[in-house]
């Protein structure tokens, strides 16, 4: 696996911002040379990233690919079953790819898919170590409180409202707040979040 540039809209490189992603994905504190510590590297930094790396087909074929059903989320599902299954991964700090933010990415109709195949992806793992099962269990109920509150604002009512109440644990003030906001009409409720978001920023 390699480092990567940010490129903006223009196709130019930017240099802060690659310099914000590698940090945001702690690739500034791997050094050259075979990963140790490869899950947790993977699934808690999740420093690698798929199109900046290089696999041997055998590997590959040795966890059968890619699964289809964590279509969000299938980069990070196939380094952790990678890891798990006791591949090994060479890590070079060069910029050697580059990276660009695409605007799809962002809003509720891209965040939803994504948090449900995030939820699928850490429902189907247990750890043996207790921190890694910490941090999964953590991210889990997080992103069952995410998602719950975007099913909330969409209209899907009763799966959110069982979403939230499983993730409170994460935020109580967000999940109580969703829970209020869940009574409004659905008229009002994109309005609703709009404004705690104006009001967030």
């Amino acid at each position: 696996g390699t480092d990567h540039w940010v490129i903006n809209s223009n196709n130019t490189r930017d240099e802060a911002a690659t310099k914000l992603n590698s940090q945001k994905w702690e690739r500034t504190n791997l050094i050259k040379g075979i990963v140790e510590n490869l899950l947790e590297v993977v699934f808690i930094q999740q420093s690698f990233q798929i199109g900046a790396t290089l696999f041997r087909m055998q590997a590959l074929k040795d966890v059968e690919f890619m699964r289809p059903n964590i279509q969000n989320c299938e980069d990070n599902d196939l380094f952790v079953r990678l890891a798990i299954a006791g591949k090994k991964a060479y890590y070079l700090p060069e910029l050697l790819m580059e990276y660009r933010f695409h605007a799809q990415q962002q809003g509720i109709s891209r965040a939803i898919p994504y948090l449900k195949d995030k939820l699928h992806y850490l429902e189907s793992y247990t750890f043996d170590s207790d921190m890694l099962e910490t941090v999964r269990r953590s991210r889990l109920t997080e992103t069952k409180l995410l998602l719950g509150l975007r099913l909330i604002e969409i209209g899907q009512t009763s799966t959110g409202r069982e979403l939230v109440w499983s993730g409170k644990a994460c935020s109580p003030s967000k999940a109580w707040v969703a829970l209020v906001l869940s009574l409004l009409p659905e008229g009002w409720r994109s309005q609703a979040f709009s404004l705690l978001r104006q009001l967030k920023e």
